[in-house]
C-alpha cells in the first residue's frame, strides 16, 4: 500500500517527532511511504535522512484556494492509497483538497478535533482520546487506539546512579509545560539540604520568565540550561530522575524516552502522563500545579534507591510491551487497511 504521510507545521516538538517516526512505522509494515510537508519544516532534514521521497509545499493558511490547490497537486503526485495526517492543520487542508478522492486518517496529537470529524479514520494515541471522539459522534469503528512509539529501544542501562543525582526535564518552554513548577520543586529540594544537579533542556517563548525565576530561586549553581538536546542517549544516560511537570499534556515523547532509558519518572496527572504511568508501579503521579508534591515525590525517589530502581525497570518493560515499532506497526497497518477497504467499498474514484 502506498501511504502519503502529511504534516504541515514548521516547528519542532512532539507532533513533528512522531511524524518522523511514522515513516519508519509505515515502512516496518511493508508500505511505500511518501512524505508531504511544508518546505520550511524543521524536521525536513530528518525525513530526508531516512531516504523517504519528500514532496514539499508552502503553506500560507488553512483556507485560501492557492494553498488548498498546492496540497491537492502534491497528493496527485503522491498517488496514495491512503493519507495519514498529523495535526489539525494537515487534517483540515487535506480534507479540503482530497474531497473524498483518497481516504484520510487523522493521527490526533491532542483533543482538538472538532474541525476534522469528516476524516475516514482516526488514530487516537490515548484511551481517553478514543472515548472523546466517540462522545463527539464518531462511530467506534472509525477510531483506532495506537499509542505513540519510539523509533528504537535503547540498550539496557548498565551504569549506576551518578553522584550527585541529576534531575532532568525537557521540552518546549511554554507555560502549559509547567517548567516553572519544576524549578520551584528543585528549590524546595535545595532548601531541604539535598545535593543534586538539575537540567532543564529545550527553549521557547517562556525563556525570559524562566531565567528570571531561576535567579529569584537562586538555582544558578544547581541548574543547567543546555538548550535543545541533539545527543538524546547521552542526555538520558546521565539522568537519575526525570520530571514531566505539565499542566496539560496529550502524550509525552520525553516521558517515553525516560522510561525506555530506565530513568525513574515523576509526572503530573495531566491527560497523557496519567494514562501512561501507573502510580507507584512505573513512576509517581502528582497533582498538576502542586510543586511541593512534585518536590516530595522527587525527594522520595532520591532517598529510596531500591524503589527508584524498581519503578525504572517496570517502566522499561512497559515501553518494550507497548511503545515500540514492533508493537505498534502491525496495529497501524491493520487500521490503514481497514480504512482503505471501506473507502474502496464505497466505490469513490481517485
Amino acid at each position: 500500500m502506498r501511504v502519503a504521510n502529511v504534516m504541515l507545521g514548521r516547528g519542532r516538538g512532539g507532533l513533528e517527532e512522531s511524524f518522523v517516526v511514522y515513516h519508519l512505522a509505515l515502512r516496518a509494515g511493508g508500505h511505500e511511504v511518501v512524505s508531504l510537508l511544508d518546505g520550511r519544516a524543521a524536521v525536513r532534514p530528518d525525513v530526508e535522512a531516512l531516504g523517504v521521497p519528500v514532496l514539499a509545499t508552502r503553506i500560507w493558511s488553512h483556507w485560501d484556494p492557492w494553498t488548498v490547490w498546492q496540497v491537492l497537486r502534491r497528493l496527485r503526485q503522491a498517488r496514495p492509497d491512503v493519507v495519514v495526517c498529523h495535526g489539525n492543520r494537515a487534517g483540515r487542508l487535506v480534507l479540503r483538497a482530497a474531497r473524498g478522492r483518497w481516504p484520510v486518517v487523522a493521527r490526533l496529537p491532542n483533543y482538538r478535533f472538532r474541525r476534522i470529524l469528516r476524516c475516514d479514520g482516526f488514530i487516537a494515541i490515548l484511551p481517553d482520546q478514543r472515548d472523546a471522539l466517540i462522545r463527539a459522534g464518531v462511530e467506534a469503528a472509525r477510531v483506532f487506539h495506537i499509542p505513540s512509539m519510539l523509533p528504537e529501544l535503547p540498550a539496557a542501562r548498565r551504569t549506576g546512579p551518578t553522584a550527585p543525582p541529576v534531575i532532568v526535564a525537557m521540552g518546549r518552554w511554554v507555560s502549559i509545560k509547567g517548567f516553572d513548577l519544576f524549578l520551584r520543586a528543585l528549590a524546595w529540594l535545595k532548601a531541604r539540604g539535598h545535593l543534586f544537579r538539575g537540567v532543564l533542556a529545550g527553549d521557547g517563548p517562556e525563556r525570559p520568565r524562566l531565567l528570571q525565576l531561576l535567579n529569584t530561586l537562586q538555582l544558578q549553581e544547581q541548574v543547567e540550561l543546555p538548550g535543545w538536546i541533539t545527543d538524546r542517549t547521552a542526555f538520558w544516560r546521565r539522568a537519575t530522575l526525570a520530571c514531566v511537570p505539565s499542566w496539560t499534556e496529550a502524550f509525552s515523547r520525553v516521558l517515553l524516552e525516560a522510561m525506555a532509558h530506565e530513568v525513574a519518572v515523576v509526572v503530573t496527572d495531566s491527560e497523557g502522563p496519567r494514562q501512561i504511568v501507573e502510580h507507584e508501579r512505573t513512576g509517581l503521579v502528582v497533582p498538576r500545579g502542586d510543586w511541593q508534591a512534585m518536590g516530595q515525590a522527587l525527594e522520595r525517589l532520591l532517598l529510596e534507591g531500591c524503589f527508584r530502581s524498581s519503578l525504572a525497570a517496570a517502566a522499561r518493560r512497559k515501553v518494550e510491551q507497548c511503545y515500540t515499532l514492533e508493537a505498534t506497526a502491525p496495529q497501524l497497518s491493520a487500521a490503514l487497511e481497514t480504512v482503505r477497504a471501506r473507502h474502496l467499498a464505497r466505490g469513490i474514484p481517485q
